[in-house]
């Protein structure tokens, strides 16, 4: 307490950062062990960040995260092929469909189906990326399929799953994998998996 006395303001609003800081009145086997602010703090500073806060007793707090610019943060549609997650630029989903295996058309080797009286070409991000296909052999069979655009050129990209929206930290790619046609970047999902971004802009060619 006399050590409190004797610190600015400043400082003191500094201790929620501290690791050992709790609001627990009594600390037990199940209160005041919880994450606090200062893995926070040690996040962001690993990222060349900073974290800080203003407070007005009564009315409330404002917590300002700082980030440097080489960080981006799009949003984007997250989706699964085979066992890996790719996560594809919202700005470039127009829609998603389901397509029946008998509408889908083959044309001097590239498979094309039809959407509101368009053709547009299908793309089996499996067989662009190495990935096992699995047999989806029958007239019954429909496919999952991510519809994107870049520049008015439109294609249908083959998923396995939707898993939905999500506002994603771009990371670069290590150099070794810059050169690397179909990616722009990669992101660390919430579970700690990893998932590349595709780059439309050399996809859609």
């Amino acid at each position: 307490q006399k050590e409190i006395e004797k610190m600015p303001t400043r400082k003191i609003m500094q201790l929620i950062f501290d690791l050992k800081f709790s609001t627990a009145k009594k600390v037990t086997e199940v209160s005041g062990r919880g994450v606090g602010l200062d893995v926070v703090k040690t996040k962001i500073a690993e990222l060349n960040g900073a974290v800080s806060f203003d407070t007005v007793e009564g009315k409330g707090t404002k917590f300002i995260l700082e980030l440097p610019l080489t960080m981006a943060i799009i949003q984007c549609f997250l989706v699964n092929v085979d066992k890996e997650k790719y996560a594809i630029p919202l700005a470039n989903v127009v829609r998603t469909v389901k397509v029946d295996a008998d509408n889908i058309k083959s044309i001097e080797g590239y498979e094309t189906f039809i959407l509101d009286e368009e053709d547009i070409p299908l793309m089996r991000l499996t067989r662009m990326f190495g990935l096992p296909e699995k047999n989806n052999q029958g007239n019954n069979q429909s496919y999952t399929v991510v519809i994107v655009e870049k520049s008015g050129d439109k294609a249908g990209l083959v998923v396995d799953k939707i898993m939905g929206k999500q506002e994603l930290i771009i990371k670069p790619l290590d150099k070794s994998l810059k050169n690397t046609k179909g990616f722009s970047g990669c992101t660390i999902l919430g579970d700690g998996s990893v998932a590349l971004i595709l780059d439309l802009n050399t996809l859609l060619v």
